[in-house]
This record gives structure tokens, sequence and C-alpha cells, in this order.
């Protein structure tokens, strides 16, 4: 038998029962039941709606805790009455729920959890994973509950729509495609360079669909991987690639014709055979290039190490081996004991740091690559304003905007940033201080020596991307102070601009005793 569809509206909870009847019997609809003694005088939590002329009815219910209700209709006009009564009352949609899910307020957060599974809005679900790990235990365990009924739902529309877009484009790799995160959809192919020495038929599916990605990143990536792999069925699709050639299109004032001669080097590579990867037969650019793309070029330069960002996959980060008694682990995720603080792990691996001199009077921070000893934590997010002022009165209840990641920074100069390291060091009874500028960028940045902390081609939203160790809010448009020290005696600075990149350092003068910066802390890991 099959299955009549459900379609379901959320009323605003701003809309009182009676005003939701009132604009009902407006659309010719009648009550035919409700529940007796509601918990809220002239709230009923249960009712049922037919309409005069048609056989469909509404199924309401309310949770008077959060003020959610629900409508659910059903029937054989149930989706154009859906439409009619969406059309007559105050509903709530994606962006409503956004903006009660990125709320501190705890029944905003459960009613936009709760709309959220019943509307099946597969849209928050970020929002609704990062909510599993809210201090709020009842707010992380409906969390989790709707996090898994989201994606159990959205498996089947999936399934439908990954066969149609196959039937439209049975060249390309439509699983690839559908990847969540440009992120993911890079590392896929820096993971296929490491692992495979030729293409097959299903990478050569998966490089076309790469070449004709959204993210200009993937497609570059994909010019390299087209290459190293030696796919050349994957040729065409290599001709026809949007390579980024301005700032709006993701290319680096730096890389505008950089990225163009990547594609006609790759195109000549794939025209003659590959390669041995220690044949003496063959040098100059060609050898060149083939070293590049099987990560045999030595790091000298932003080119050279860019290439080697492009190329290279990351690592799964190894877990503290011991956690220090200050911080508390929640499902692999790490937080102050007393502040609930969100902290970031960057573990004891190397770190390609530094940029070519810019001929700017800044701080030297020359190419290089760094071990931090022991690893350390850092802060998700710059220090909030709310928790500041939650440290003048620890005892009360720590802001949850302070793990939040659109919470303002609290600005400050050296000294109070110095001193509100030693104020939360006394409250969380841990050792907290600045970070070095180096550590600054191996939490920005990552091991792989990518030029921001998405990657390497330019993005204006980019400031809202977590770097890969998951710090935030990283470039931005407020410097951040770090424990180093320059030249005559000035504090170096690190950020301060949403289009610098990672390695960017600025020195702000010993005289300058008013200038104000943001601050994120660290702790440092233990000794193994």
């Amino acid at each position: 038998m099959m299955q009549t569809r459900h379609y379901t509206l959320i009323a605003s909870p701003d809309l009182s029962f009676g005003e939701l009847r009132g604009r009902l019997t407006e659309l010719g609809w009648d009550m035919e039941s409700a529940s007796e003694k509601p918990i809220l005088e002239g709230e009923p939590e249960l009712a049922v709606f037919v309409h005069r002329t048609e056989d469909t009815r509404i199924h309401y219910t309310y949770n008077p805790v959060v003020h959610l209700r629900v409508l659910q209709f059903r029937g054989p006009r149930a989706e154009s009455w859906h439409l009619k009564v969406a059309g007559g009352i105050s509903a709530l949609g994606a962006k409503d729920l956004h903006r009660l899910l990125d709320s501190i307020d705890l029944k905003h957060l459960l009613l936009g959890l709760f709309a959220a599974e019943e509307l099946s809005e597969i849209e928050v679900i970020e929002q609704v994973a990062r909510l599993c790990l809210n201090a709020d235990a009842r707010v992380a365990r409906t969390a989790v509950r709707v996090r898994d009924s989201l994606l159990s739902g959205a498996v089947g529309r999936v399934a439908t729509q990954l066969v149609e877009e196959q039937t439209q484009h049975p060249e390309r790799s439509v699983w690839f495609a559908h990847l969540s995160q440009p992120e993911l959809r890079k590392q896929v192919l820096r993971w296929l360079m490491r692992d495979f020495a030729t293409s097959n038929a299903s990478i050569d599916q998966t490089l076309r669909s790469a070449l004709a990605d959204s993210d200009p990143e993937v497609r570059i990536t994909a010019v390299l991987a087209t290459a190293r792999l030696n796919a050349k069925n994957a040729g065409p699709a290599l001709r026809e690639a949007a390579i980024p050639t301005s700032t709006s299109e993701g290319a680096d004032r730096r890389d505008r014709f950089f990225f163009e001669r990547l594609r006609q080097t790759a195109l000549r590579y794939l025209a003659t055979e590959s390669v041995a990867p220690n044949s003496k037969n063959h040098e100059g650019k060609r050898e060149q290039f083939r070293k590049a793309i099987h990560g045999e070029l030595e790091v000298r330069d932003d080119p050279t190490l860019l290439l080697h960002a492009l190329i290279t996959p990351l690592e799964p980060a190894e877990p503290p081996k011991r956690l220090p008694e200050e911080v508390e682990n929640r499902d692999e995720s790490y937080f102050l004991k007393r502040s609930g603080l969100a902290l970031r792990w960057v573990p004891p691996v190397p770190h390609w740091l530094g940029e070519d001199p810019t001929g700017a009077p800044e701080p030297q921070n020359p190419i290089r690559r760094v071990t931090p000893n022991n690893g350390f934590f850092i802060a998700e997010i710059p220090l909030t304003t709310a928790m500041v002022f939650w440290s003048s009165e620890p005892d009360t209840e720590p802001p949850a905007a302070g793990n939040k990641n659109d919470a303002s920074p609290f600005l400050c100069t050296y000294d109070v940033a110095t001193h509100l390291c030693e104020v939360f060091s006394h409250l969380e009874r841990a050792s907290l201080h600045l970070p070095s500028a180096d550590q600054w960028e191996m939490a920005a940045r990552g091991p792989d020596g990518r030029r921001y902390p998405w990657g390497n081609c330019f993005r204006q939203d980019g400031q809202l991307a977590a770097s890969p160790w998951g710090m935030k809010k990283g470039p931005q448009n407020v410097y951040e102070w770090t424990g180093d020290v320059g030249p005559a005696g000035s504090r170096i600075v690190c950020g301060g601009q949403a289009t610098a990149p990672c390695a960017a350092r600025h020195a702000v003068s010993a005289a300058d005793a008013a200038a104000q910066g943001s601050l994120r802390f660290i702790l440092e890991g233990e000794p193994d």
C-alpha cells in the first residue's frame, strides 16, 4: 500500500492557539477535537482540524515548555493546503531555525532543535552537530537525537538525487561532488595522489568532477592530480576547467598567472609518456614539475610551499597522550573545566611556517619547518567580552556565548592581556599564557603549509572557517597578542586582517601602550 506523505508547518511561537484557530477558520477549517485540561489555559496540547469541503486534516500538537506548535497536514490535498496555510500564518523557516540554533537562550535552542526535527531541515545539520557538544546536557542530548534523525531522513532523498545526477553526468563521480565540504574533496584528491601510482576508470570520474567543482582550490588540486596520476582520459576536462585568475575567483594576486601555468604544464605533461620517478634522462621544467607533483621538490619559497600544500594530504591528528588535570574531554572535544572555554589540540608534528620576505618593515618570518615539543591546547576562539565579565563573578554560570563562533572578541592592551592570563590561570588552576607567534601560526595554519586556515585560495567568507586543528576566527579585522618580543621591545601580533595569510606578523611599538588587540590562551601539553 502506498503511504501518504505528510506535510509539516511550525507556527511562530508568538502566535497563540486562539489566533491560530481564528486564521484556520478563515481558511475553511473547523476544530474537530482538542485535549481537555491543558497545562496552559486556552492552549491545548493536541487538536484536530478538518476542512469543511475536502478530505484533509490538520493534526496540531503543542509543547508548552518551548512553545513548539506543529501542524501536520494529512490527506489527498495535504501538499496544496500546506502551502496555502503557510501563506496565511506566521511560520518558522530555515532562517528562523538558524537564528534559534545560534541563540544562547536554552528555550530558543530547544525550540530550534525540535523544529528542525519536525521539519527534517537538513540545512541546519552543522549547527545541530555543534550543539551535540553543548555544555548543557539537555541541549546536547536533544541535539544528538535530532542529528541522527536528520541524517537518517536525508539518506533516501540523497539517494534519489544521486541517481538522477549520475544519469545526467555519467562521466563524473556523483559521490565526490556531494561530499559536503570543499576540504573533504581536496583531501580525497591528495590521498589519491599519495596512494595511487596511476589513474583508473573510477579515479577518472572523480577527477572530471573535481575539475568542474565549484571550489577553486579543488579544481587546482585536481589539475595536479590529473598530471600526477597520468589521467589522460581526464585531459578534455582539464582543458575546460575554470582556472581562477582574479581575487573574486579565489586567486591571490601572487597566483593569478601561476595557476594557469600549472594547467598548461599539466597538459604538456599528459601529452607525452610519464616519466619514471628516478629517470635521469629528463631535466628542465618538465622534470621540475614531475618532482613537484611527486612531492620530491625542495620547499624553499612561496611557490614551492604552495605546491607542497596543494599535494599533501592531512594526516589524522593523534590525541594527547596525557590530558592535563585542568582539561576535560567531551566526545573528543576539549574544554577548560571551570569556565567551559573550548580548546583545540595542536599535536607535536612538523608544521611549515613562514613566507617569502614582503619587503615591508615587519618581523622576519622565513619559511621553515617547526615541531612543537609536546603539543599544546589553544582557545578555539579569542576571549570574549562575556567571558571576561564572568571572570569577575566566577561563582555564576559561565556564559554559553563563550564557545559561540559569532561571539565578539574582548579588546585590550598587552598589559591587560597578560593580566587576564593570570586571572584565568588562577580560576582554572592552570598555567595559561599567550601563544608565541609560531604557536599561533601552527594553530591557524595546520601542518601542510597552507596560506590561509581554510586552504590556499582566497575566500570572502574565509574568516568564518576553522583551521585544520579547529582554531576559529584567526585572520580577522582584529590583531591578536602573542608572547613574542620584537626589535626594540616591540610586541608581535598576528592576524589583523580578514585577507591576511597565516604567516603575517606585525610589530607594535613598545611606546604604543594604548594599542589594543584580542587574545586567546594556550595551555602546554603534558610531556610523554
